[in-house]
């Protein structure tokens, strides 16, 4: 069987970190859930300074608002180590469309999915992200696509299927 479309995306240092931070934001709410810890203990902190005067209120506000953010940058460089040993970091992966599934090959890797399979399709100025998972999907370079293959992907998520 033939593909409908065929799109063919590099997988650089650049993409995956955008793809990661696309998914911590967009997707995980990381950072908002993050920021939400940290202004929830800062503010017991600052209740037990107000109400009960001692030094656990203090240590409380300091500690969370700087390990927080100890966390958040230590954090960043871990993520950037971790996508510089990404196996798919310079590879070329190729999705292939078909009428009712689609296709990913990387390497020798050859896998199917069944378009029922994806949870959502993620737009940005400069790719789709096709979500399987919560945090895991493949992304396709929009300059690699033509405006058939763009319409075809926006078709793709679940609120769009077709019944």
């Amino acid at each position: 069987m033939e593909p409908l479309f065929e799109v063919t995306t590099k997988y650089t240092y650049h993409e995956l970190k955008r793809y990661d931070s696309y998914v911590l934001n967009n997707i995980v709410h990381y950072y908002l859930r993050t920021a939400a810890m940290i202004v929830m203990l800062a503010a017991i902190g600052v209740a037990l300074i107000l109400f009960a005067p001692g030094p656990i209120g203090v240590m409380l506000l300091v500690g969370s608002v700087a390990g927080g953010l100890l966390g958040l940058t230590i954090n960043a460089g871990q993520r950037s180590k971790l996508l510089m040993k990404n196996p798919l970091l310079d590879k070329l992966t190729t999705a292939r469309f078909f009428e009712d599934h689609f296709t990913v090959d990387r390497d020798k890797n050859h896998t199917e999915f069944h378009y029922s399979q994806i949870i959502r399709v993620c737009e940005t100025d400069s790719n789709f992200y096709i979500m399987l998972t919560a945090a895991g999907g493949i992304i396709v370079a929009k300059k690699n696509c033509t405006p058939e293959v763009m319409e075809h992907i926006r078709g793709l998520a679940p609120a769009k299927k077709k019944r």
